[in-house]
């Protein structure tokens, strides 16, 4: 008799070592599901703050210069960057979930993509213009204005456009993220 208790007892004893065994295995797997999220999420983070940093340089040096050769250069940043931000929402896409406001983080980055593209369009039409009339003398505001530079103005001005589609975009992609990743409204 004291045999069969003592069996049962060990029986209890095991099953419910390994039930503890259990629920420690699962929260443990868990929080390394956590941990690797909070990863991801601080990632894609840095991945648009590189992009933001990118951008406002581009648009200081272009205030402070004002010169064709640091629109040239300038510019040609900011095309090279647009695929690397198009990168980034191509990727996020595929990690589904990661934000509890993935579609307005998407959305925002996609606009900040427009952004830039429609930046490039216009380098396009007047890189030759510019680097021209910058060669014969002609002034920079005197460039802008001849060859209808709105997006490079408003760029370097911090205009409506630039608040419209740079700006709100931002804060709805890099704001956001930052709220889930620390917690702060910045962006």
């Amino acid at each position: 008799m004291k045999l069969g208790e003592l069996s049962l007892q060990l029986v209890v004893i095991v099953v419910i070592g390994a039930g503890i065994k259990t629920i420690i295995g699962w929260r443990d797997a868990k929080l390394a599901e956590y941990g690797e999220k909070l990863r991801s999420r601080d990632e894609f983070l840095k991945r648009v703050r590189a992009v933001h940093v990118t951008v406002e340089r581009a648009r200081t040096l272009l205030e402070a210069h004002r010169s064709a050769k640091t629109y040239g250069e300038q510019l040609r940043e900011l095309i090279r960057l647009r695929p690397e931000a198009e990168e980034i929402i191509e990727d996020l896409r595929v990690s589904q979930s990661l934000f509890a406001e993935q579609d307005a983080i998407l959305q925002g980055l996609e606009g900040i993509v427009g952004f830039l593209q429609e930046g490039a369009t216009e380098y396009v039409r007047n890189h030759n213009n510019v680097d021209s009339g910058w060669k014969n003398g002609e002034a920079w505001e005197s460039l802008m204005a001849k060859h209808e530079m709105n997006w490079v103005r408003d760029f370097v001005e911090q205009g409506e456009q630039f608040t419209e589609k740079y700006e709100n975009n931002l804060i709805n992609s890099k704001g956001k993220m930052r709220q889930e990743v620390h917690g702060s409204h910045r962006s």
